[in-house]
């Protein structure tokens, strides 16, 4: 938990409030965590205040089905109309007295004394209430949590827990849900293995088999040795699989398309090759043009939509990062699950099928296509990719092998595609879902 804080808001309680307002907004109006907290960050108010209500706010979203199961256990009778607040801080308190370093005390107080200032009386008069249910708390701790530890799907919305089991079977759907509850790692990419290992000389981390570099904390990342000289930057071990299966990209003319933030391009680019990123997005545009600066790379940046967008010439490489449900970045965004849809799933499907047609008709004879989702849904990977083989002239598939993706024998499907999980990998913390295809276009 961070402790120290160069400024102080006029709220003492500022960051446990932020965080309580931003689960209710994100549950009660589908408002991203992002967006809540951006809105907050204000003049006057220290990044460490935002960054422990981001930390106390993923926390809780991670673990919201067992805090729930044990409010609703605790609870005699519901809680009466218009005092969802209270819902919303004894999330907040529970977090912390269950899977925070914060001192038990300090989380009843201070949960008790945001619900006796609620705006609505309804919810002041229930802060004794509160008081006695985040004690009992603190007194069974251990049995409340060996209770929700043993149910494997209660922190995974039963829409996506359906799908998982379907898809994965139960047993692998139980364990992408316990990757789901942890915070993740920082896997950082260096320029150079010399770069790495200085890095790690100064602050540690462990190699992963890709050559990337795991941290096991999380903290904000400007302040590592190396980010302002452009040593490194921020990439899951599992999107840093979809660049190396193009094999040497040296004086190769590759399209990077949906590319921004950037972690990809700056790979490829890395790599030696003539890099053309384009992306929808003027604002991501402007950050992966920031990226490329801070790291001494170079690319052309086009800002546009890939299904009007035209080049002025075919490429030997082209790499397809297509827009999903990300799902499999859960770890990162456990908001996530509250803000997506089935529906949205089938809408995604069909904006993929045109991407991955129009991607291809970009290559030039002989040329390899990456397509990739960070998406745990078998619609916007397998499917997706078997679709279009069955439909599109002149592709193929070039399956891929083992040694190519860090070693990870259980991410290879029987079809030769990627299929990585939350789980694999997981005595080392684990990596992001994603699927990944590499396809060929005749010569």
């Amino acid at each position: 938990m961070i402790k120290s804080r160069a400024m102080t808001s006029p709220d003492p309680h500022f960051s446990r409030k932020l965080a309580a307002e931003a689960i209710a907004r994100l549950l009660r109006k589908q408002t991203p965590l992002d967006a809540s907290l951006a809105a907050a960050a204000k003049p006057g108010v220290a990044w460490q205040e935002i960054a422990f209500a981001r930390r106390l706010a993923e926390t809780a979203l991670r673990r919201l089905g067992s805090i729930d199961w044990v409010i609703d256990h605790c609870l005699k009778h519901k809680l009466p109309p218009k005092t969802e607040a209270v819902r919303d801080f004894l999330r907040i308190g529970l977090a912390q007295i269950f899977f925070m370093e914060t001192a038990d005390h300090a989380a009843v107080h201070t949960t008790v004394e945001l619900i006796a200032n609620s705006r609505r009386r309804e919810a002041q008069g229930l802060k004794n209430l509160a008081n006695a249910l985040l004690r009992r708390c603190v007194r069974e701790r251990e049995a409340f949590l060996n209770q929700v530890n043993k149910q494997a799907n209660l922190d995974t919305p039963p829409w996506l827990w359906q799908r998982w089991t379907a898809a994965y079977g139960e047993t692998a759907a139980g364990r992408i849900a316990a990757a789901h509850r942890l915070e993740p790692p920082l896997d950082l990419v260096f320029h150079t293995k010399a770069g790495r290992d200085n890095f790690v000389k100064q602050a540690g981390g462990s190699p992963l088999p890709t050559g990337a570099l795991r941290l096991d904390r999380q903290g904000k990342v400007s302040t590592l040795p190396g980010f302002s000289e452009g040593r490194f930057w921020v990439q899951d071990m599992a999107a840093g699989l979809a660049v190396p299966l193009f094999g040497s990209v040296a004086d190769k003319k590759v399209a990077d398309l949906c590319a921004a933030p950037g972690g990809k391009t700056l790979q490829l680019a890395a790599g030696g090759g003539h890099v053309t990123a384009v992306d929808i997005s003027t604002a991501k545009c402007a950050l992966l043009r920031e990226n490329l600066q801070r790291t001494g790379l170079s690319a052309d940046i086009v800002t546009s939509n890939i299904m009007k967008w035209r080049p002025r010439e075919l490429f030997d490489c082209v790499l397809l990062d297509a827009p999903c449900s990300a799902t499999g970045t859960i770890r990162r965004h456990p908001d996530l699950p509250y803000l997506k849809r089935p529906s949205d799933i089938e809408k995604l499907r069909d904006i993929q099928a045109g991407m991955l047609t129009r991607a291809f008709s970009f290559l030039q004879p002989g040329g390899t296509l990456i397509y990739c989702v960070c998406s745990l849904e078998p619609e916007e990977g397998e499917q997706q990719v078997a679709a279009f083989l069955d439909g599109g002239p002149g592709a193929k598939r070039q399956p891929v092998e083992a040694s190519e993706a860090g070693g990870l024998k259980e991410a290879i499907t029987a079809d030769g595609d990627v299929r990585t999980l939350p789980c694999h990998l997981e005595e080392a913390g684990g990596m992001d879902g994603f699927f990944i295809s590499r396809l060929m276009k005749a010569g």
